[in-house]
């Protein structure tokens, strides 16, 4: 059995294959399979996702231009009590572990039985904390952000933040820069007046530009969530797919929004507005705002006063430590109301980066708490608030 490494246009983070010769399947592949056989030598036989639920994608985006009768494999919504082998025609074997997440690792086992490798995905090591019946000194682990020496590693290096594509995916991507080529299926070009309709009519509006435009100004109501790492980890949290919704991003960086999309399976957007904020408000429209705050404006307000902090990384980077009187509210707890402190106070909301922050800021805001403050660039954009304070460096560089 050998394992490879796999570029597949758009991809972000890498993704594998296991093959024997004659045939191969990939796994954790994303949602843009189309030019898989030309990567990978041998018959594809089988897909298998580590992450995203059934429900949550577009089935079809995996299989444009790939044979007939390849199994495609999901992760269960309810997790499992032990390994469950999953079909595919090569040789050796294929198992899963289902986890409570929603998510799952896979396992890959040789002719003699012993296992080879693990593959995690996107998952956080915190959903393997209290999982037995695994070799965590041995077996070499691949991660969507990285190969690791084994599970122990993996836990003690996890760091979605930095991840960065192989030098494959790279020079795959440079060489394919033709994204109509890649995803012909291409949004509807709307108007202001297309986005209020259809936002009077219930359409979510996902805000796809960086942070700091966001905070300039936005359509009222929109969620921001940019292109980037924190993408593929929270998409499927705010999209409902029984909830239409249209995509508002930057001309400059329409390209990296539509490749992000593919990759989420989420080709069914009523349709893309290319933000112009005289076109909004030319008809009356508001535009809505985000206060921001810097290293030094947070690191005044905590010695003269005491903010309500509220931090949004995940639980495992809160426990091990956080900024003097922090609540923590991780992506998983952005839709439960009573996660949030109650008062009459502004919030001050901080992660590693700023991604998470500014999705739960909007999230609020379109709630109608408008009391809310964002740290640009999260705590690495603000050693001194960590360096000589209560938050230690390992923190900082293990984030969400």
């Amino acid at each position: 059995m050998q394992i490879h490494s796999v570029a597949l246009k758009g991809i972000a983070r890498n993704c594998y294959a296991i093959s024997d010769g004659k045939w191969y399947c990939l796994i954790d592949p994303g949602l843009a399979a189309s030019d898989a056989d030309n990567v990978t030598e041998g018959e594809l036989a089988a897909i298998f996702l580590t992450s995203i639920p059934a429900e949550r994608i577009s089935a079809h985006r995996l299989m444009e231009a790939n044979a007939n009768n390849v199994r495609t494999d999901f992760p269960k919504k309810k997790a499992s009590s032990g390994w469950e082998k999953l079909e595919w025609k090569g040789s050796g074997a294929v198992s899963a572990l289902n986890l409570k997440s929603g998510e799952r690792i896979l396992r890959l086992d040789g002719k003699g039985g012993a296992t080879e490798a693990y593959f995690t995905g996107t998952c956080d090591p915190e959903l393997l904390e209290h999982t037995s019946d695994l070799n965590r000194d041995h077996i070499p682990v691949y991660s969507s952000f990285g190969v690791y020496d084994n599970l122990n590693d993996w836990t003690q290096r996890f760091n979605p933040e930095a991840a960065c594509p192989s030098e494959f995916v790279l020079a795959y991507n440079e060489g394919k820069a033709d994204y109509s080529a890649a995803y012909p299926a291409i949004l509807p070009s709307l108007d202001a007046g297309a986005v209020e309709s259809l936002r009077s009519d219930g359409c979510m509006l996902l805000d796809m530009r960086q942070g700091m435009a966001f905070t300039e100004g936005h359509v009222p109501g929109s969620l921001n969530l940019a292109t980037g790492a924190a993408f593929l980890r929270h998409i499927h949290r705010i999209v409902d797919p029984d909830r239409r919704f249209l995509v508002i991003s930057d001309a400059g960086n329409l390209d990296d929004c539509m490749a992000a999309l593919a990759e989420a399976g989420l080709n069914g957007a009523a349709g893309v507005w290319i933000f112009d904020a005289a076109e909004w408000t030319g008809a009356g429209r508001p535009l809505d705002m985000l206060v921001w705050l810097d290293e030094e404006e947070l690191d005044l307000d905590m010695r003269f006063s005491t903010p309500q902090l509220i931090d949004t990384r995940c639980t495992a980077s809160f426990n091990r430590a956080y900024l003097a009187n922090a609540v923590s509210v991780p992506p998983e707890a952005f839709d439960d109301e009573d996660a949030i402190p109650a008062g009459d106070h502004d919030l001050y909301l901080y992660c590693h980066d700023g991604g998470n922050s500014f999705l739960l800021a909007s999230i609020l805001k379109a709630r109608g708490q408008h009391r809310v403050r964002v740290l640009l660039g999260g705590l690495q954009a603000a050693p001194s608030l960590w360096q000589n304070g209560p938050v230690p460096q390992a923190t900082i560089s293990n984030p969400n």
